[in-house]
């Protein structure tokens, strides 16, 4: 599991996350927690970095950070 910060508007994540992370046959499930004042995106993947996720959430201008 890669727990990410999220940075950006709700409306942006809410329109955009699902479509940017169907990029990835990697991942096999994901949510995104809206009430933490975080907004904290959980995903269960194999074979991909937090790195790579983040990469490109930030091309559509949704920031992240991994979470330790």
């Amino acid at each position: 599991e890669i727990p990410l910060r999220l940075v950006g508007s709700e409306m942006c994540i809410r329109d955009s996350i699902g479509s940017l992370l169907a990029k990835f046959p990697q991942i096999t499930r994901w949510n995104v927690d809206f009430e933490d004042w975080e907004k904290v995106l959980r995903i269960e993947c194999s074979n991909i970095t937090a790195l790579e996720i983040s990469e490109t959430l930030r091309n559509s201008h949704i920031f992240a950070t991994e979470l330790e």
